[in-house]
């Protein structure tokens, strides 16, 4: 029967086996030469293994995100989504499109406070604008100016255009 290590000797007894793969050169060759025969071994197990861990975590690697960084939990986070129709709030893509990558947590960088939920282009395009809304206007009424929907010859402007005008 083996008995139980210390946490001392263990520790002992790992540092003196790193000393001697870092001197022994002959040594980390053979442990390397074992770890390549195993993985070449044992490839379609690792990969299936990779797969499967990765599809059942990866929905709670993203609640973890959201609740450590925006305090988000999943509940909350399911009733915002509820809220907004499953849409972005900005441009009211679903998402199964493939557009980009829906759902993303909206906050303000000053005051880390979540702000809605937006696409992923919504929300990339936002940050390139600094979050200033003065530039999401500038923005828009530069688009606006050479939109050929919205041209002269029309002889009304859309609501689009009156709404940032009014800005």
């Amino acid at each position: 029967m083996r008995t139980k290590e210390t946490p001392e000797h263990y520790l002992i007894r790992k540092a003196k086996q790193r000393a001697f793969y870092a001197r022994c050169q002959e040594h980390r060759e053979k442990v390397r030469l074992r770890g390549m025969a195993w993985r070449e071994k044992n490839k379609e197990s690792i990969a299936l293994s990779g797969k499967t861990f990765s599809a059942k975590y990866r929905k709670l690697r993203i609640n973890y995100y959201r609740f450590k960084n925006y305090g988000l939990s999943e509940l909350v986070f399911a009733e915002m989504l509820e809220k907004q129709n499953h849409r972005c709030r900005i441009c009211g893509d679903s998402g199964k499109g493939g557009t980009g990558k829906f759902p993303t947590v909206d906050h303000c960088h000053k005051t880390n406070t979540v702000r809605g939920i937006l696409c992923g282009r919504c929300n990339t395009g936002i940050g390139f604008f600094k979050d200033s809304p003065a530039l999401c206007i500038m923005a828009a009424r530069y688009l606006y100016q050479f939109d050929p929907k919205n041209s002269p010859k029309i002889g009304r402007e859309s609501k689009q255009a009156k709404a940032i005008n009014a800005l």
